[in-house]
This record gives C-alpha cells, structure tokens and sequence, in this order.
C-alpha cells in the first residue's frame, strides 16, 4: 500500500498537494519530483477541500519550480486564513476567560489546540472553534458567551435542549466577527463511541498558550486519540486530518505507549491504527516504534487502509453515503464492522448507523408521537439515497 498506487485514483492537484507537503517537511520520505503540474483552478480547490494551504511551506518561500500560477493561489488562500487563524486565536482567549470567570470548566478541541501541542501554531486551518463544557453548565455557557456575542444557529435556536438529545455540540456564531463556535456537550453523538466522558476533566487535560492564555486543552495522548477518533468518523476525506496525524507520529516528546494504552481502553485502538497507516502512505511519515510493535493491530488495520487510501480525494461528504457507494453497500458494512476493537461496539455500528439525524427529522416532519417512525425514514433515505449516489456513479 503506498501512495504511488494510490495516486492513479487520486486527482493531479491532490498528488501534487500532497507532494509538495513531503518534499518541505523534514520526517517525511520524498517522492519523486511530479511529471506535469495541476492547473491553478484545480489546486486552487483542492487545497480548498482538503484545507492543506497553511500546512504547507509559505508561498513566498517557494523555488521557481514550482510554477507562479500554483504559488499565487496559495498566497491568496494562505494569507486570508493566517487572519482567520489570528482572529480565532484572539476568539479563543475571549471566551475560555469568560467561561473561566465565570466558574464553568471548558477544554478546547481539535483545531489550534492540537497543532500547539507540536509548535505548529498558525499551521493548520480550523473552520470554527471546538470547546467542551459539562452539559449541566449548558444553560450558564451559553449566557456567558450571548455576552460576548455569540447568537445559537440553525435549530439549535428553537430548542437547544431537544437539539442536544440528538447532537453532541451546539453551533454559535458571533453576531459582528463570524467567528463560528461549537460547544460540545460530548465527545461524539453517543457516548459509547468514545467514553472517556467525566475522566476527561480528572485525568486528561493539558493546558496551550494562545494569545497569551492558558487555555485547557486534551493531553497530548488523549487529543491524538480522539484526532484519530474524528478523522476516521468523517472517512479521513480531507488530508489535513492526517496531517494532524503525521505532526503526532513525527514528535519525539509523545508518549506512544500511553497513546496506544487509552486508543484500547476507548475501543478505538484500530481507528488509531487506520490514521497512522494512511498517514503513512499518503503523507511519508514512519510509523512510531511502539505502534510498529503492535503486529496483530496492524494486521487487522492493513485491509481498512488499502480500502480507503483510494478513496481520500473522492468523498464528496463525510456522511458514508459516497463511501458506501464506492465500497459496495455490504463491504462498507464490513468496513464500519472493521474499525470496532470489540464485540460491543461492533454490537453498536448498526444502531448508530440507524438514528435519525435532523436531515431526517427535516425531510419528514412528524408530530412527537410519531417520532418513533422516524426509524423507518432513516431506513428509507439511507437506501434512496445510496442508489441515487450509485446511479450518478454509474452515469
């Protein structure tokens, strides 16, 4: 399994991107130098979808090899999102201090959180703010940050409570900057999926400085387990998950050991094991020493790996249905069956798979009696939708 193969799969513009990120970062094996280069139009929206322009090396510092075109698109989207990045830096310092003040415990995720732990500040793109609370402090959270400016989005407006029986974070927008904000209430939308719920504020927590604050973030182990977690809940379809991943995989300082300790403890062991592989062929990076040791983990990850490697610039949404498409219905099946380290939670892949979602609850508006029937409309979009997605495959 290496990127050479895959590449065949991939587009020009992504092959390039992912090129040009291993030719300037250090721990990473070289490739070849690329036979033609990609249109700026295609690399403009590859870098787009796949949010790799603040990963890679500044535009200005590139040699006249690689061609003017490609490197003014990646000025033009580099500088708009360092301001981006500036100003959720200073977002982020505003509302951990509000929150802090007054009294709520708050962890920040994913994001600037993570890249700082590696000295990478500035070096990734975050299209909102991820910060936990405790959901008994939900109500409090949210006054505090009305405060500052931040107005609920979308349904989550019209009724935060019921909003959260079915999502783990409520989506915030502040009124004058944009800046966007999700306040999780959990770590995933069913606590099963990653239980490391009230431990969290007990036994995982680091601290980041941004902006001049301390801000509470995961532990290095436990961030680059749930980065694994994440990535692998949306398919891995933009590679700046895994560029997350290759920054743990390169650091002397992690503690591998205790990364692999809590992925088992969690049940995601093999989740961890699937970012690490792809990290691997698509991005260079070796794989740590204690995870190379873990030759029955790997076994079992290779297969999931090989079938996704493929697939990493062709999903057009992390939702499974483009997957499942290219998989095979019955083979992503198989697929989600894999990722699952234990016999509950492969117990669990189905019924996850089955709850309604608010595109469903959307789609068919029923009373709160009915609600019950929303299962059955699950069932009906999930198989609608897939033969439309393999009927525009085939066309």
């Amino acid at each position: 399994m290496t990127v050479e193969n895959a590449c065949a799969t991939w587009s020009p513009a992504f092959g390039y991107l992912l090129w040009l990120w291993r030719q300037h970062d250090p721990a990473a094996a070289k490739l070849p130098a690329v036979a033609t280069s990609p249109d700026a139009v295609a690399f403009e929206r590859s870098l787009a979808q796949h949010r790799m322009a603040l990963a890679l090396p500044a535009a200005d510092t590139l040699g006249p090899s690689i061609p003017v075109a490609l490197r003014q698109a990646l000025r033009r989207r580099q500088r708009r999102l360092l301001l981006q990045s500036l100003q959720q830096t200073a977002a982020i310092g505003e509302l951990v201090t509000a929150l802090q003040q007054a009294g709520i415990r708050c962890c920040l995720l994913k994001g600037l959180g993570y890249v700082a732990q590696f000295g990478r500040l500035h070096r990734r793109e975050a299209c909102d703010i991820d910060v936990l609370i405790e959901p008994q402090a939900s109500q409090q959270a949210l006054s505090a940050l009305a405060a500052l400016g931040y107005v609920l989005q979308s349904d989550a407006a019209c009724d935060p409570v019921e909003y959260c029986r079915y999502n783990h974070a409520l989506p915030l927008r502040h009124r004058d900057t944009g800046v966007v904000l999700e306040l999780h209430l959990r770590l995933a939308n069913h606590e099963r999926q990653f239980p490391l719920g009230q431990q969290i504020w007990r036994d995982h927590l680091g601290t980041v400085e941004l902006g001049g604050v301390h801000v509470p973030t995961l532990s290095p182990p436990a961030a680059v387990v749930y980065a694994a977690f994440h990535g692998t809940k949306h398919h891995w379809h933009r590679a700046f998950w895994l560029v997350d991943m290759a920054h743990a995989m390169g650091s002397a300082e992690l503690d591998w050991e205790a990364v692999l300790a809590l992925a088992r403890r969690l049940g995601v062991e093999r989740q961890l094991a699937l970012s690490a592989l792809l990290a691997e062929a698509s991005l260079g990076i070796a794989l740590p020493a204690a995870l190379r040791q873990q030759t029955a983990l790997l076994r079992k990850a290779r297969p999931v790996a090989a079938a996704l490697l493929p697939c990493l610039d062709a999903l057009g949404s992390d939702r499974g249905a483009d997957l499942a498409v290219r998989l095979g219905l019955f083979a992503y099946l198989r697929h989600l069956l894999s990722l699952q380290s234990t016999w509950r939670g492969r117990l669990h892949v189905l019924p996850v798979l089955l709850v309604p979602t608010d595109m469903d609850r959307q789609a068919v508006p029923l009373p709160r009696a009915l609600h019950w029937a929303y299962f059955g409309v699950r069932m009906f979009r999930l198989v609608k939708q897939h033969l439309l997605k393999r009927r525009q495959m085939q066309g």
